[in-house]
């Protein structure tokens, strides 16, 4: 059955869906916009000179970047997201896509491989960053590399999200509330505030489960450094989870 899933997710159909969004992403007016507002919210945000920004700490390190970059992205994913599944439900033109000799596997994950690559291509823009770190001291390498690893997966994960709330609904300012509010609460799961709020009154292994699914528990390790199999499955598992979750709603769709 994996071996199966492996295939399907992996196959010509998968990535001839994930060429069309992702040329469509790297050329359209809509993903030159999302790169340069991303880009310019996430610079002004690691260098503005308030509390904790970059050159006020006087430390060669991103932390102020990897700190604001899931807030940041929480904003930008679900607006980026939102049209994937939404605007084929609305156009009408999902029943052709599902029509086509294609699985619903398939196509929802060719749809998130391209956004995920997509996401990884913003990324890799913000690398004037870490030349900045380089000029300005000996910065750690080797934090920096799994920093950029864990911000990628943690985009997957919300990207993976703003997909489930993309399919949910025809209207993408629709799919972009439930997307953006999934999004915050998830990274709510692990606050030291909302565990006090909740800790009367749940047992402690349902606290427990809570603050694991947190989106920023198992990021906060990468951006230490620190690379394990206890960080780097569940963000892997939360892709696939909510990537299956979508399948079941547009297969749903499909056979209404």
């Amino acid at each position: 059955m994996l071996k199966n899933f492996i295939n399907e997710i992996k196959s010509y159909e998968t990535k001839a869906i994930s060429s069309r969004e992702w040329t469509y992403l790297l050329t359209s007016v809509l993903g030159a916009v999302f790169l340069a507002i991303f880009l310019s919210s996430i610079g002004h945000l690691t260098f503005e000179p308030g509390r904790g920004s970059f050159y006020l700490r006087g430390q060669a390190d991103l932390k102020p970047f990897f700190d604001y970059l899931p807030w940041v992205m929480a904003f930008f994913i679900p607006a980026m997201s939102m049209r994937l599944w939404a605007e084929e439900r609305k156009s009408g033109s999902i029943e052709f896509l599902l029509t086509l000799p294609v699985t619903t596997t398939q196509a929802v994950w060719g749809k998130f491989w391209a956004a995920w690559k997509f996401m990884g291509f913003a990324l890799v823009l913000t690398f004037p960053m870490v030349l900045t770190l380089f000029f300005l001291g000996s910065p750690d390498i080797p934090s920096i590399i799994t920093g950029y690893l864990g911000a990628w997966l943690l985009a997957g994960q919300m990207l993976a999200m703003g997909l489930f709330a993309s399919s949910l609904s025809k209207n993408q300012v629709t799919s972009f509330i439930l997307g953006s509010a999934l999004l915050t609460l998830f990274m709510l799961f692990d606050s030291p505030v909302l565990i006090d709020l909740i800790d009367d009154w749940l047992p402690a292994y349902i606290l427990a489960l809570i603050e694991n699914l947190g989106l920023l528990r198992h990021f906060g390790h990468w951006i230490q450094g620190v690379v394990r199999v206890g960080s780097l499955l569940p963000m892997l598992l939360s892709i696939v989870f909510w990537n299956w979750a979508t399948t079941v709603v547009i297969d749903k769709f499909k056979t209404r």
